[in-house]
């Protein structure tokens, strides 16, 4: 089906990028942007004005400042250095020594894991002196009015139905944080929480809602300051009020409600000692119910195991709300146990499936039959159905492993498979019957699929779809005919049609061969001058496929060159991928970094003096590594939430569940 596509690019950026109109460097010069969010100023006819796109506008100074730079002016100042004119601030040293089997390991600012006044004080410093440096930058001004506007167009998320009602997340352009926003049957809207209504800093975010059965009522939960803690709170769809209640000390972000919509279970855990909230490692999980309207402290614990405090539980129900089923793991293992029990009934779960070496992961279930991908034996993963009514459970493979893909996801309806696959590292959907390949459906570009189902009978079916520079959009597809339509699609609009990716392979330290996305604009020269940003995660079975990203699109309309590269440590090619990247191996995943940095700039996409390394969390972890071992490697590192100290992290919060991949300090090996 043929769709209408609007330009996405901006008019300012257009001309920031393409202007042939010239100005003398000292008027250039006199109009950069002194701080962030400074308009430039132009005299006289030189300034002009703009004409405003629906997805993103800049106010006319600066508009007109963008306007005046040829491409190559505009991008020799935003890749311009300003030299620090003041040291960077002193950290004290403490005289802290570690022995670990035989190897003494000095630590000296153990002193900031203790959030006290003296490591408030350093991290003003270091801030105010960091910010003091950035605001300096000549082009930070126009990029970040680009920014701002880019982000104000807003963002609406997938409704989910319960009962007579309609529940979706929405964030209108210039507000901070998206809303939970309800629907009746009769059409009736309702924002039923807001987020900076409960707390005016924009601090506090939703992360995620479950309603009841019949939609009457929603379970909410919400996260302050980026902390992993959630704390829920109930409300009444109908008259839009909260209920008294507040769930606290629980870091799930999942709750299951009863058939009858009276309460709801929840994975809590033990309140932290005072001080030691951000701090304390997860231990001690149980599996609780809620009544609502009540108290927290009534709550009835369902499942704990104290025998072993380093397990973790999540309940729910099968589809037909008969069986409740139980799913915990051991967080220094990676160990996992499956056991179920009839709905309504007490006592003993029954154990159906448990596993010291390989992943299990419920995908689904139709009554007693619970649908599972599983890498047990087949590294790439196949599809399995378990029939927990009978004792010993009945096991049946529905899907084989492939060949040559990875299987990253499947819908079971009826004697159909509908099934996600990855591919060279894009998603393929795929149709079976009855175990034989039906048919192949069509996606509109090569990226990503998110969620997906299809019908029984094998003539409709539905997906979600984005890459590095198509934002989400969801289809529903006609079987028969091959005619996609457009169900949701993204606020923010962009041209798929100005973009390219190129996927190229390239040899790691070892020989192995890695692939590597690559995405440009189509104007952007392969001369060597472009930035680069090379955006990794490598680790935890993460699949890094093309995905859209605000900050990316940003990077791609500024003349910047995105790469990001499926390294060991993912699951992109199977667990041997991963397996290939983790503990003992993890050098790997630095090494096919550095060598993406240098084919990058072998291929004249960009030079070390210009490319940025980013990633977050696992991936901050992997720039930090690289940096250290390679300064020369890139200009910049863009380090998220990484995770630095190898030798104590299992002391903190969620880090004894990262033991499996990366190992542990106290054991010699």
């Amino acid at each position: 089906m043929q769709t209408t596509r609007r330009s996405g690019s901006s008019p300012v950026l257009r001309a920031l990028l393409a202007s042939t109109t010239r100005l003398p460097a000292s008027t250039i010069a006199a109009a950069q942007p002194k701080r962030p969010g400074d308009t430039v100023e132009l005299p006289g006819k030189q300034r002009g004005k703009q004409a405003k796109s629906p997805q993103t506008s800049m106010n006319a100074s600066s508009a007109g400042a963008a306007a005046a730079l040829t491409r190559t002016e505009a991008l020799a100042q935003l890749g311009a250095q300003v030299a620090l004119e003041t040291p960077y601030p002193k950290t004290p040293r403490g005289d802290v020594v570690d022995d670990f089997h035989g190897t003494k390991v000095a630590d000296p600012y153990r002193w900031l894991e203790t959030k006290d006044a003296k490591t408030v004080s350093w991290a003003n410093e270091q801030n105010a002196f960091t910010r003091a440096h950035l605001d300096k930058l000549p082009a930070r001004g126009l990029v970040a009015d680009w920014m701002k506007a880019n982000y104000a167009g807003g963002e609406k998320g997938r409704e989910r139905r319960a009962g007579d009602f309609a529940f979706y997340s929405e964030r209108k352009g210039g507000e901070e944080q998206p809303s939970l926003y309800v629907r009746d049957k009769s059409g009736k809207t309702v924002k039923l929480v807001d987020p900076v209504a409960i707390d005016p800093t924009a601090t506090m975010h939703i992360g995620a809602y479950t309603p009841s059965e019949d939609g009457t009522k929603v379970a909410v939960s919400l996260h302050d300051n980026g902390s992993d803690w959630a704390t829920w709170l109930v409300f009444d769809t109908v008259t839009g009020k909260q209920l008294p209640e507040t769930i606290r000390w629980t870091k799930e972000n999942s709750v299951e409600w009863n058939a009858e919509g009276t309460g709801f279970y929840y994975s809590g855990l033990p309140k932290p000692q005072p001080g030691r909230e951000l701090e304390e490692p997860v231990h001690d999980m149980q599996v609780r119910f809620h009544a609502v309207g009540t108290e927290q402290s009534a709550d009835v614990v369902i499942h704990a195991t104290p025998e072993n405090p380093d397990l973790t539980h999540s309940i729910g129900f099968t589809d037909d709300k008969k069986w409740m089923v139980l799913q915990s793991g051991d967080l220094r293992t990676g160990a996992s146990r499956i056991a179920v029990r009839p709905a309504g009934e007490t006592g003993e779960f029954r154990t159906v499936l448990e596993s010291s070496d390989a992943e299990y992961q419920l995908l689904g279930d139709d009554g007693g039959t619970l649908y599972m991908m599983t890498d047990a034996q087949a590294p790439r993963g196949r599809l399995i159905a378990m029939d927990i009514t009978q004792s010993p459970p009945v096991i049946r493979e529905l899907l084989p492993q492939d060949a040559q893909m990875t299987l990253g996801g499947a819908y079971v309806a009826g004697e159909r498979v509908y099934a996600k696959y990855l591919h060279n590292g894009t998603a393929a959907l795929r149709v079976f019957h009855k175990g034989s390949p039906e048919r192949t459906i069509e996606l509109p570009d090569r990226g990503t699929v998110g969620f997906f189902y299809g019908d029984a009978e094998g003539k409709k079916a539905g997906f979600s779809f984005q890459n590095h520079y198509t934002p989400e959009i969801e289809y529903s597809v006609d079987l028969e005919t091959g005619v996609r339509t457009i169900t949701r699609k993204p606020m923010l609009a962009v041209d798929p049609a100005d973009y390219v990716t190129s996927e190229t392979f390239y040899k790691s330290a070892d020989g192995t061969l890695v692939p590597m996305f690559v995405t440009q604009r189509r104007d952007t020269q392969r001369d060597g001058e472009a930035p680069g940003l090379l955006y990794a995660y490598g680790g935890f079975r993460a699949d890094m496929t093309p995905t859209y990203s605000r900050r990316f699109h940003a990077w791609l309309e500024l003349g910047g060159v995105v790469a990001v590269p499926q390294l060991r440590g993912g699951r992109e090619d199977g667990e041997n991928w991963h397996k290939s990247g983790n503990l003992a191996r993890k050098q790997n995943v630095f090494e096919d970094f550095k060598a993406a940095a240098r084919h990058l700039v072998e291929q004249r996409y960009t030079k070390h003096e210009r490319l940025a390394l980013a990633g977050a969390s696992n991936g901050g972890l992997l720039v930090a590594a690289t940096v250290i071992q390679d300064p020369t490697i890139a200009a910049a590192g863009l380090v998220g939430v990484g995770v630095h100290d190898m030798l104590r992290y299992h002391l903190f919060t969620w880090g004894p569940g990262w033991i499996p991949e990366y190992g542990v300090s106290s054991n010699p090996a």
